[in-house]
């Protein structure tokens, strides 16, 4: 199936890049219901394809682990839905997220969220945490004690990577790494905070 129905703009956007059109009567796709369609832009490596889910009030892309939610019916969101997929199919944003052990031997994802390639370049880990935006509420504490991985996705997989985080990257007691970590509300809680994460220390 095919681009028949679909928005003009989004279309453009794909360009040569090869896709596939799903519905929901296919059993994978059946959340998307009645009337819903998932865009489906293949990548050699198919693990890294790109989906674009178009319901009747809502797009949802989702590129590796990262995922985002835009309005339909709005010319703001089909802007920004444009430039992201323009973004990620041109290797100008990627997929950045952080994975800790789950104490079952397990690599589990934490967090995650797509930045600019010159951030990701760029910027340490620790750093990236500062544009999780409401996300900072599943920052993973416990990676001071397991250390764990950073993820950086791009379409273009020769450009993805993986990170270690060691289990000393922190430095925990140092109260404004804290604070970078935890964001503004840390003043609340920093004292409580302080007494755990030191007590853990050597």
């Amino acid at each position: 199936m095919q681009g028949a129905g679909i928005d003009a703009e989004i279309l453009r956007v794909i360009g040569q890049n090869p896709y596939t059109v799903h519905n929901g009567s296919e059993a994978e796709y059946s959340y998307l219901g009645s009337v819903g369609v998932c865009i489906e832009i293949l990548n050699k490596n198919e693990e890294l394809n790109l989906y674009i889910d178009i319901d009747h009030d809502e797009y949802t892309v989702s590129f590796d682990v990262f995922h985002m939610h835009l309005p339909t019916g709005d010319s703001q969101a089909m802007l920004e839905l444009l430039d992201v997929i323009d973004g990620i199919l041109h290797n100008r944003i990627c997929a950045v997220s952080i994975w800790c052990p789950d104490g079952k031997g397990e690599m589990v994802c934490k967090v995650s969220t797509s930045t600019s390639a010159d951030e990701a370049a760029n910027s340490s880990w620790v750093e990236l945490f500062g544009i999780f935006g409401s996300d900072k509420r599943h920052l993973p504490f416990g990676i001071a004690e397991t250390g764990g991985e950073e993820q950086v996705r791009f379409w273009n997989a020769s450009m993805s990577k993986n990170i270690p985080i060691p289990k000393t990257n922190l430095g925990c007691k140092k109260k404004g790494l804290l604070r970078v970590l935890l964001g503004k509300g840390i003043e609340r809680n920093l004292t409580k905070i302080k007494k755990k994460w030191l007590s853990r220390q050597p």
